[in-house]
């Protein structure tokens, strides 16, 4: 198949694309930069990328086969990469570009980018190696139209660090499910990164340069700035330092640093410098920076005890070591070592890095028994700015045995909150700093990690060779995927056989320990740098009964150009006020005022308010005291409560739903003015917050309902309708309100057993009926009993002040001496006069055949107005104790 192939996010671009490639040089030797490992790296939602396969035969497979395989992606690499052998052996001879190149196995899978839609993954290509430099080609040369591509179609495409990533970068074992770790690899800031001579901001220069002000219909045109601003609004200090960093490619510069990291549980010997030098091969690279970690070196006593920090045997190391690596040419340096019981860890340096190093701290942290006071168990950490970056190494020694794996968890949390001291040349003072709060972490050690497989099924596989399977069963790995314990770190792909526990002098597994990669060295990465796994392995040395590891890094740090970088902050400073004149919500509420009038007992009214986002970017509302987006307090319900005003069309308006109903409980409040007035507040924005209020007021119709006691007892006459002249009343005030005496006395005279006992079949309209009666002072209808016990049991919560006249705070302690002392001493006689009389009706019907208990349980709520059933225990038992005294009232 001799046909270019370009995968691009528009068809209008493919023709150009194809015609530069076409009329280029198809014959040049390919170059391709990245390491001996490849791996595929690939994510759910990327950026379209460009990628042309010359002369290159390619197999398509769809998305959901994609989504299939994912579940074993190690499973899945060795099948491609079987595959890619067979490939590679039929046109061997008949392609002398891959004669040229050492073909390890493995294919390239690049995500090919829809054409109708940016940036969605539908079908993978299968790409060789030796054809990725075309792909490259290409892309640089689209980059601008692509930027103008992105503009006429409002989408966000990050382009910038995604143009060639390193494809060891993420740990292959962990899968590609792995989203921070793919997220991560496009914004990596490496040495191919292209150099930007331009500052090229996200906001537009002409805002701040020319003053300009972004119209509403502007914001909503352009997406990737519109995002950009939401971004802002959702965490400023994110947003500030995500833009920052973008800009890398204008105010810094990549600086690639090998360093050589070498662990070794030496099981308290010292070995001899042959062992250390095959150990220490690979400073034949010449690494920048060689770090030595070794566990179980001191495991004395009084080292265990003590946390010792200085031995004879860790000097007789730092010698071995710094002899060994020096045996080709005398060029590394001690930058120290630092030692706690068993674990040690020796840092070195070449001498080309003299300048380059500073800021230089240790520390260390204890995990062993006794609740983390030994140290049989714990960590060390040397931390270091390289040119402008942070690194800090870490070695450490963790719980063992196969069972221990929470424990393991637990070491590695408590050495991670381990704080660093440095010296900090700008503000010339002694600073501290986490651990894992350095730009590059790599931590080394005995982790004790263990492969969760019976003892015989891992055997089976290391006799087969079949390392994929164990991988899949490690514990490290499994604890990386479920976020347990170091979290966003990375790993190489380990193609070497477990570590431990190894018979001394022999190198075979001893028969009752399963064997398992304890010893590892991994990698965390933050403010968009760069690491890649040169070289991962063991060695073959059986001094000890563990196995030396080794892993060689290539660490791209940054060197900032600080005047350049001074330009960007300011930018960026005047782009975030910028960016909050605009983030100002102005949103208007219509109506301010809502009046509803007559509002009966029960009787549900709607209404609703409507929102109008009326500024220049989306913003998020809430009303105050709201929850799940409901606000209820007392007789008010507002639904739709919080969500977020759009500035789109036809998504800049919320309607809010308003619903009044006075419920029995609210019942006291129904002719109080205030507390029928209600003032909402509604809060917008996410940081520049503005809140603007709006009321809600019913009016209700005159009643007895929500009168106080005192009126109710001084009104000689109807509260609703024409005077009654058939009605003869006594001299006001009277003893008992009318309207109660009515309704008790039909009560009496119509009783029948268990008419207290709430039946679901009493309406609220027939107790609305009953009480319009009695506002009108009319004969009642003929209505069940219950309907009478519900409405007596409303005109006593109804009062705008409770029969017990108790006003009582949460955290106060409720006793019959406090109760029985308000009823007597403090309760005006009204109300007391009042009390004694229900309290008489209720021994009354007692005596009649009433449950006592059920009585009591329906009426204290009501007489105390308490309707919590935690806080009205208290008054149940108290109304039992009064009712054994004697009660000189007829009825």
């Amino acid at each position: 198949m001799n046909s270019h192939r370009i995968t691009i996010a528009d068809p209008s671009l493919v023709r150009s694309a194809q015609h530069r490639s076409a009329s280029s040089n198809s014959t040049r030797p390919p170059i391709f930069t990245t390491s001996q490992k490849k791996r595929a790296v690939f994510g759910k939602s990327m950026s379209p990328l460009l990628e042309a396969s010359p002369h290159c035969e390619e197999e398509s497979f769809s998305q959901d086969d994609c989504s299939s395989q994912q579940s074993e992606p190690i499973a899945q690499r060795r099948q491609l990469g079987e595959w890619s052998k067979e490939v590679f052996q039929r046109k061997k001879k008949s392609s002398p570009v891959q004669e040229e190149r050492k073909f390890l196995g493995r294919k390239q899978i690049i995500p090919q980018a829809d054409a109708n839609r940016e940036g969605h993954l539908t079908s993978l290509q299968v790409v060789h190696p030796s054809f990725k430099r075309h792909a490259r080609q290409i892309r640089y040369d689209d980059l601008q139209q692509i930027e103008d591509l992105n503009t006429r179609r409002k989408t966000e495409m990050t382009l910038s660090y995604s143009l060639d990533l390193p494809q060891e970068a993420v740990s292959p074992q962990l899968g590609d499910d792995n989203e921070y770790s793919r997220m991560e690899q496009l914004k990596r800031f490496s040495i191919r990164t292209p150099v930007a001579n331009t500052f090229n901001p996200r906001a537009p220069t002409s805002w701040i340069l020319d003053g300009n002000e972004p119209s509403r219909e502007y914001l909503a045109e352009n997406y990737p700035l519109f995002c950009d601003i939401i971004s802002f609004d959702t965490n400023p200090v994110n947003w500030k330092r995500e833009n920052k960093l973008e800009q890398l490619p204008f105010y810094a510069k990549a600086r690639r640093v090998k360093v050589l990291m070498c662990t070794w549980n030496v099981n308290q010997g010292v070995f001899s410098r042959e062992e250390i030098d095959k150990w220490t091969q690979d400073v034949e690279s010449s690494p920048d920076i060689v770090c030595c970690g070794l566990e179980e070196l001191e495991m004395s006593f009084d080292a265990i005890i003590t946390g010792k920090k200085f031995s004879e045997k860790s000097v007789l190391w730092d010698n071995l070591i710094f002899e060994s690596i020096n045996r080709f040419e005398k060029k590394y340096f001690r930058l120290g070592y630092y030692q706690l019981c068993g674990v040690v860890l020796y840092v070195f340096f070449h001498e080309r890095m003299e300048n380059h190093i500073e800021e230089v701290g240790f520390a260390d942290c204890r995990v062993g028994a006794m609740s983390g006071k030994l140290a049989n168990k714990g960590g060390v950490a040397y931390r270091m700015k390289v040119y402008d970056s942070t690194i800090s190494f870490v070695g450490s020694h963790l719980a063992a045995h196969q069972q221990f794996w929470e424990k393991r968890n637990s070491d590695w949390a408590e050495i991670a909150k381990m704080k660093i001291p440095y010296f900090n040349g700008k503000s010339l003072k002694i600073e501290k700093i986490g651990v894992l709060d350095n730009d590059v972490v790599v931590w080394m050690g005995d982790l004790n990690y263990r492969i969760e497989m019976t003892d015989f099924d891992v055997r089976k596989n290391l006799k087969s060779k079949n390392l994929e399977k164990l991988r899949k069963h490690d514990q490290l790995l499994t604890t990386i995927k479920e976020g347990k314990a170091f979290k966003h770190f990375e790993e190489g792909l380990i193609e070497f056989m477990p570590t431990f526990k190894i018979c001394i002098g022999e190198g075979t597994y001893k028969g009752n320990r399963i064997p398992s990669w304890c010893d590892r060295v991994l990698w965390k990465i933050e403010n968009r740098h760069n690491v890649e796994c040169v070289k991962y392995t063991s060695h073959e040395l059986y001094p000890s009964d563990h196995k030396p590891v080794t892993c060689l890094l290539d660490i791209d740090v940054q060197e900032v150009d600080d005047a350049k970088q001074k330009e960007v902050e300011f930018y960026l400073n005047k782009v975030e006020q910028k960016y909050r004149d605009i983030l100002i919500p102005n949103v208007s509420i219509t109506p301010q005022t809502i009046s509803v009038q007559y509002v009966e007992l029960f009787k549900k009214f709607k209404t609703q308010i409507e929102l109008k986002n009326k500024g220049k970017i989306k913003t998020k509302y809430k009303v105050e005291g709201s929850v799940n987006g409901i606000f209820s307090e007392d007789w008010l319900t507002l639904k739709n409560c919080e969500g977020t005003l759009n500035i789109f069309e036809g998504l800049g308006n919320i309607k809010m739903e308003i619903e009044v109903c006075i419920s029995q409980e609210n019942a006291w409040m129904y002719q109080d003015r205030n507390m029928l007035l209600k003032k909402i507040t509604i809060v917008f924005g996410t940081n520049e917050k503005v809140s603007q209020s709006f009321t809600v007021q019913v009016k209700t119709p005159p009643s007895v309902i929500g009168m106080r006691l005192e009126s109710l007892n001084r009104m000689p006459r109807p509260m609703c309708g024409p005077f009654k002249k058939t009605i003869i009343y006594t001299e006001a005030p009277f003893l008992i309100p009318k309207e109660i005496f009515r309704t008790v006395d039909h009560i009496v005279k119509h009783y029948t057993v268990g008419c207290f006992t709430k039946s679901e079949k009493v309406q609220e309209d027939d107790i609305y009926n009953v009480i319009t009666k009695l506002n009108k002072e009319e004969e009642f209808d003929v209505w069940p009993l219950e309907v009478f016990c519900e409405s007596l049991l409303l005109l006593l919560s109804a009062l705008s002040k409770p029969v017990g006249y108790f006003g009582y705070t949460e955290n106060e302690i409720l006793s019959d001496s406090v109760l029985l002392q308000q009823i007597r001493f403090m309760i005006p006689d009204e109300y007391r006069r009042l009390f004694t009389y229900i309290v008489a009706f209720l021994k009354d019907l007692v005596s009649k055949g009433e449950d006592e208990n059920n009585l009591i349980n329906r009426f204290a709520p009501h007489l105390f107005r308490c309707y919590n059933k935690e806080k009205v225990p208290p008054f149940v038992h108290f109304l039992k104790i009064f009712f054994k005294e004697s009660v000189h009232v007829s009825i």
